[in-house]
C-alpha cells in the first residue's frame, strides 16, 4: 500500500524491462480521482527504470479517493499494466469546534456617559487685505459710441444693387 501526503511531492521509481518494442514507450501512473475519473501523471524513462513524480495533490484533495493506483506502459499501440497497488491519502489536519452552551450575561449596572468633548484645531493665518488688493490688476471697461455719418461707398453700392434687382 502507498500512502501519499497531499501537501508534499513524492517520487516513485519502478524497475522495468521492455523488450521487442518498435516505438518509444510512454509510462503513466493512474490514480482514482472520483467515480469514473482518474488522475494520470506521466513518468520518465531512465535506462531500465521509470520515475514518476507525484506533485502536491492539495488542489485535488477533496476529489481524491482511496483505491488502486496502477502503472500503465503504452508501447506499440498496446497498454500494459505491470504494477498496481492500493493507494491511501494521508488525512489532513482538521479542527472542528461546536458550541455546547449559551448563557446570557446579567447587566452589571455599569454605565458610561460622555462628560466633555473638546476639539483641538490649529490657528489659521490670514494675510492682510490691503496687501492682497494691491496685487489685483484693475480692469477698465471702455465704452464707445458709434455715430452714423451718412452714406459710405459700401452703403451706396449696396443700395444701388437693391434698386437694380427690383
Amino acid at each position: 500500500m502507498i500512502t501519499v501526503d497531499p501537501d508534499k511531492s513524492k517520487v516513485l521509481e519502478f524497475n522495468i524491462n521492455i523488450t521487442g518494442n518498435k516505438s518509444q514507450p510512454v509510462a503513466r501512473l493512474v490514480m482514482p480521482l472520483e467515480e469514473n475519473v482518474n488522475l494520470s501523471i506521466l513518468g520518465s524513462f531512465h535506462e531500465n527504470a521509470i520515475k514518476v513524480i507525484l506533485p502536491k495533490l492539495r488542489p485535488y484533495y477533496e476529489q481524491l479517493m482511496e483505491g488502486t493506483a496502477q502503472l500503465e506502459i503504452i508501447v506499440d499501440g498496446n497498454v500494459f499494466t505491470p504494477w498496481s497497488d492500493k493507494i491511501k491519502f494521508k488525512e489532513q489536519l482538521k479542527v472542528v469546534a461546536e458550541m455546547v452552551s449559551y448563557d446570557e450575561v446579567e447587566d452589571s449596572g455599569i454605565q458610561v456617559s460622555l462628560v466633555s468633548e473638546t476639539v483641538e484645531t490649529e490657528p489659521i493665518v490670514v494675510a492682510p487685505v490691503k496687501k492682497a488688493l494691491r496685487k489685483i490688476p484693475k480692469v477698465v471697461e471702455k465704452k464707445e459710441t458709434i455715430v452714423d455719418k451718412g452714406p459710405t461707398k459700401l452703403r451706396s453700392f449696396m443700395v444701388e444693387e437693391d434698386e437694380e434687382e427690383e
